[in-house]
C-alpha cells in the first residue's frame, strides 16, 4: 500500500510539474500576447494621429478652396463691372464720333455758305 501511495504521489508530483510547466508556458504566451497588443495599441494611436493630421489638411484645403471660390466670384464681379464700363466708354466714343461727324458736316456747310457769300460779294465791287 505504501508503494501505491508513493506511486500515486510520484504521479501527482509529475502531473503537478507538468501542470506547472503548462502554467509557465501559458504565462509566457500571455506576456507575448500582451506585447503584441501593446504594439497594436501603439499602431492604433499612430494611425489615429495620422488621421487627425490628414483631417486637418483636408479642412485646410476646404477653407482654401472656399477662399479661392470667393476670390473667383470677386474677379467675376470685377470683370462684369469692367465690361459694363467698357460698353459705356464705347457708347460715349460712338456719341463723340457722331458729334464729330455732325461738326464736320456743319463746318463743310459753313464753308460752302461762306464761299457762296464770297461769290455773291464778288459781284458787287466797291
Amino acid at each position: 500500500m505504501i508503494q501505491v501511495i508513493q506511486a500515486d504521489t510520484e504521479s501527482a508530483v509529475v502531473s503537478m510539474r507538468s501542470g506547472r510547466e503548462a502554467v509557465v508556458e501559458g504565462v509566457r504566451s500571455v506576456e507575448g500576447l500582451r506585447t503584441v497588443f501593446e504594439d497594436i495599441n501603439r499602431l492604433v494611436v499612430d494611425v489615429s494621429g495620422q488621421i487627425d493630421t490628414v483631417t486637418g489638411s483636408i479642412n485646410s484645403m476646404a477653407a482654401d478652396t472656399t477662399s479661392i471660390a470667393d476670390e473667383m466670384n470677386q474677379i467675376n464681379n470685377y470683370s462684369g463691372k469692367v465690361a459694363s464700363e467698357m460698353q459705356a466708354v464705347s457708347a460715349a466714343t460712338e456719341e463723340q464720333s457722331a458729334s464729330a461727324e455732325e461738326i464736320a458736316a456743319a463746318s463743310d456747310s459753313l464753308a460752302k455758305l461762306a464761299q457762296d457769300q464770297q461769290e455773291a460779294l464778288s459781284h458787287f465791287r466797291f
